[in-house]
C-alpha cells in the first residue's frame, strides 16, 4: 500500500512476501520503503515488527504516517473456524493484525503496535478499512466490514486517504467492494461477492440519521484492487472574499493540520455548486 509524503516521496508499507527485486521487494509483509522520484532512488528505513498484507496508510498532520490493519500472512483471509462474513467470529492472531503503528519519516522510526478493537470486532472483513477525519476533534470515522465507529484518536492528528473520497462540496463519496466474502477468500461464497455496485454518499450537512444516501448503480462488480479517485474537474472548503468581476479572489488556508495536513491538494472554485477544473497546490 502506498501514500505520497509531504516532501513528494512515495512511502510503501506492507505487501506480498515475494523476492522480485532484492532488497527493495524482499519480505514485503514487513517492509517500509521510501521512494524518491527525483533520483530516482529508494531506501529501506525500517522493518515492521509484524506482517501487514493490505493495511491502510494515512498521513498525520505532524508528517507521521499511520499504518493500520492488514493480515500477518500473505492472502491470510480466514482463520480456522471462521465462517463467511459472520459477526462474532474470533480473530486468529496467526492471520489477523487488528492493530495500528505510526511511522516517522523524518527519523525513520516506528512506534509499537497498538490494538484497535474495531478491527478485531470486524473480523474477518477487516482489511483496508475506510478512514475519514472528523475536523478539529481529531477523531476518525472508521468503517471496517459491518462495523462503524468514531474510534481512533492517536494524538488527535489523523487525516485520511483512500476510496472514501471527500468531494469539493465537503460530502463523502463511498464506492466499490463486496457485501459478503473477502478478497483472498476461498473460491465460492467465501470469496468477495455480491458486489456493492451502487455508490453511497455521506452528506455532512444533513440531519443526524439521514446523512447516508444511495446513488446511481453502475451495475458492474468491482472487487479486488478496485479504486476510485477525484479528478481535476470535480478537500478542502476555504473562506474567500466575494467575487468581483475582473478582480482576484483571496482565500484563507485551513486553521490547523487536523483539517489539512502538509501535502498535495486539488484546489477548486465552486460556482453555484459547480466545480471548476482544479489546480494542484502544496500545503506546508
Amino acid at each position: 500500500v502506498i501514500i505520497v509524503l509531504p516532501n513528494g516521496h512515495v512511502l510503501i508499507a506492507g505487501g506480498d512476501n515475494v523476492d522480485l527485486n532484492p532488497p527493495f521487494l524482499t519480505n514485503g509483509l514487513q517492509s517500509v520503503r521510501d521512494y524518491n522520484p527525483d533520483g530516482p532512488s529508494y531506501t529501506l528505513p525500517v522493518t515492521l515488527p509484524t506482517g501487514r498484507w493490505y493495511p491502510t496508510l494515512v498521513t498525520l498532520p505532524n508528517g507521521h504516517v499511520l499504518i493500520i490493519g492488514g493480515s500477518q500472512v500473505e492472502a491470510g483471509g480466514y482463520g480456522p473456524g471462521c465462517s463467511n462474513n459472520q459477526p462474532g467470529s474470533t480473530a486468529d492472531p496467526t492471520y489477523d493484525n487488528p492493530t495500528y503503528i505510526i511511522y516517522d519519516p523524518a527519523s525513520g522510526t516506528l512506534s509499537g503496535d497498538v490494538p484497535l478493537p474495531i478491527l478485531a470486532d470486524a473480523w474477518p472483513i477487516n482489511l483496508y478499512p475506510y478512514l475519514t477525519l472528523l475536523p478539529q476533534s481529531g477523531s476518525v470515522l472508521t468503517i471496517a466490514g459491518r462495523e462503524i465507529s468514531v474510534y481512533l484518536d492517536p494524538g488527535s492528528d489523523v487525516h485520511s486517504r483512500g476510496y472514501a473520497i471527500v468531494l469539493p462540496t465537503g460530502d463523502v463519496f463511498v464506492c466499490n467492494g463486496g457485501q459478503t466474502g473477502i478478497a483472498g477468500g476461498l473460491p465460492g461464497t467465501e470469496q468477495a461477492n455480491n458486489g456493492a455496485t451502487a455508490a453511497s454518499l455521506y452528506t455532512t450537512t444533513a440531519p443526524v440519521g439521514s446523512r447516508w444516501s444511495t446513488l446511481a448503480d453502475s451495475l458492474i462488480d468491482r472487487f479486488y484492487h478496485s479504486s476510485a479517485f477525484l479528478t481535476s474537474i470535480a478537500e478542502i472548503r476555504l473562506p474567500c472574499n466575494d467575487l468581483v468581476t475582473g478582480a482576484s479572489i483571496t482565500c484563507t488556508v485551513p486553521p490547523d493540520a487536523t483539517i489539512a495536513p502538509a501535502g498535495h491538494y486539488q484546489l477548486f472554485i465552486l460556482y453555484d455548486g459547480v466545480p471548476s477544473v482544479s489546480q494542484m497546490i502544496t500545503v506546508g
